[in-house]
């Protein structure tokens, strides 16, 4: 009997390592999961900081021109009523940004200037527009750029009416 009482503790003991071998390792797992959750939030957290505090519009759309990205830059220079516009069709946030879009006929522009009226204002801002595509895994994605040129054209026309007045 006390060889057989010997064996079960053993394999008891063996058990119980075996046991806490195993919370150990998850225990390690679920800090090493949470440290990877803390930084990703971390650097989603930075990231959309940079994307917002942009001067420039920045949107980011599937292939089914759905908004994925929207930044405050672009929500002023395209007009957007509405505050949450992830999700929505391009169409339903400016009508003329997605006929720009679709006017480039599939082909990617890296970089044009275009004339986009405002909804808001119903006034037209020249845009200087970079689009590229982005490929995540099977997705296609756009990514578009706009930068005003508004005050840029300011400048130029002050400077040429400058130059007249000096010519004179």
């Amino acid at each position: 009997i006390a060889a057989l009482d010997r064996k079960r503790f053993l394999l008891g003991m063996a058990l119980l390592g075996i046991l806490l071998i195993v919370v150990g390792v998850l225990y390690l797992a679920g800090r090493r999961q949470i440290h990877l959750e803390q930084e990703h939030a971390r650097i989603k957290g930075l990231s959309d900081s940079v994307l917002q505090s942009m001067a420039e519009a920045v949107i980011v759309l599937d292939d089914s021109s759905r908004v994925l990205l929207y930044n405050e830059a672009c929500r002023d220079l395209c007009g957007a009523s509405r505050t949450d516009v992830e999700g929505c069709l391009l169409r339903e946030i400016n009508p003329a940004l997605a006929d720009l879009l679709a006017g480039q006929g599939g082909g990617w522009t890296n970089l044009a200037e275009v004339e986009l009226k405002r909804p808001d204002r119903g006034v037209t801002a020249p845009l200087l527009m970079s689009t590229a595509p982005l490929r995540v895994e099977d997705h296609l994605y756009t990514t578009v750029i706009l930068s005003d040129l508004t005050d840029r054209r300011r400048a130029e026309e002050m400077a040429l009416l400058s130059q007249k007045y000096k010519t004179m």
